[in-house]
Parts: structure tokens; C-alpha cells; sequence
């Protein structure tokens, strides 16, 4: 029994670890991610190259440090159930697997354009300009979450979903807000949708 017991508690030792270390490499992307939304935020050529317009905050959004991590949230998503509640969709309803499939790819970003969109139509239109996206290989067990990291003078949200076979796919939008990432968190759909949020710095 002793030793039943020992090697139970050295799997839920294992099982710990292993979600630490998943949460670690979702954090350190997210920070490499967030660098390179700072660089095209400060970068006035790249911003007439895109043809941007003079976006409200956007200078504010160039004077942040991309660099410095204030507080990290992880936000763990359940696809189906998420999307169905997005779209309206029935237990009844059905469509096809591409379809679901792309859609599901689509869930984080979607989470956070939520928020943005709040913020008004240019914040929105600013994240999508600033917005830094690269592709992964798939670790086991992936699940689709948003890293949430408050810098100093910024916001940066990165969605973490499946693009393909064996391929993930990391991108990243910036923001302004007056809330504090904890906050932010909470109200991504929190209010009316059971997010699983967890403070990771």
C-alpha cells in the first residue's frame, strides 16, 4: 500500500513538472513574441510601409518596454465548448471538419479581439497592425491558451493554437489599457464563460 502510495505521489510529482515546464516554454515564446510586437511598434519606416494611420496611442504604445514583464497570466481554452458558445452552436448542429478545424485554430485570437474590440475600432485595427505571429512543432498534449503579459507601459496577448498536423501556431497583439493583466484576464470571457486563468509571474 506504502508503495502504492509513493508511486502515486511520484506521478502527481511528474505530472507537476511537466505542466511547469510546458508553462515556462508557453512563457518564454510569449516574451520572444512580445520583443518583436515592440520592434514594430517603435519602427515609424515599417509603419508607412503598411500604409498605418496615425493610430490614437500609438506613440504611448512605442515608449513601452517590450522587454520588461510586470505579470503573466496563463488562460487555458476548451476549444469545443468555447466555440460552440461563441458561434451558437447547438450540440445538435454540425459542420464539416475543415471547417471546425480552422475555427478552432481561430479560438485565442478570437478571445482577445474581444477584449480589444471593447477598447474601440482603432484599437483593435492597431493590435492587428502590430500583431507578430510564428509557427511551432506541436508538443504532446497541446492544449489552446492565451498567455497574457502585462509589460511596462503595455499589453501584449498571445494566443497559442493548433494551425496544423503537427504544427502550432504563437501570435501576438498588443494593447493599451488602464486594467492590470489579472483583470484583463478575468473578463475575457470569464464573466459569462469558464476560463481556466492561472498567474504565472
Amino acid at each position: 500500500m506504502k508503495r502504492l502510495i509513493c508511486l502515486v505521489l511520484v506521478l502527481l510529482c511528474l505530472t507537476s513538472v511537466s505542466f511547469a515546464e510546458e508553462e515556462n516554454r508557453y512563457l518564454d515564446i510569449a516574451g520572444e513574441l512580445a520583443k518583436c510586437v515592440g520592434i514594430l511598434a517603435k519602427d515609424t519606416g515599417y509603419q508607412s510601409l503598411v500604409a498605418a494611420p496615425h493610430f490614437e496611442g500609438l506613440e504611448e504604445m512605442a515608449q513601452a518596454d517590450f522587454e520588461t514583464v510586470i505579470s503573466a497570466y496563463s488562460i487555458k481554452i476548451p476549444e469545443m465548448k468555447l466555440f460552440r458558445f461563441l458561434l451558437g452552436i447547438s450540440e445538435e448542429e454540425t459542420m464539416e471538419d475543415f471547417s471546425w478545424e480552422y475555427m478552432c485554430s481561430q479560438a485565442p485570437m478570437s478571445v482577445l479581439n474581444i477584449y480589444i474590440g471593447r477598447l474601440g475600432a482603432e484599437a483593435l485595427a492597431m493590435s492587428s497592425m502590430l500583431r507578430y505571429a510564428r509557427t511551432y512543432e506541436m508538443p504532446e498534449g497541446f492544449e489552446p491558451c492565451i498567455i497574457l503579459l502585462e509589460m511596462d507601459g503595455a499589453m501584449v496577448g498571445i494566443g497559442f493554437a493548433k494551425t496544423g498536423e503537427n504544427t502550432i501556431t504563437a501570435s501576438a497583439v498588443p494593447f493599451l489599457s488602464s486594467e492590470d493583466a489579472g483583470e484583463i484576464a478575468e473578463q475575457l470571457l470569464g464573466n459569462v464563460f469558464p476560463l481556466n486563468i492561472k498567474k504565472i509571474r
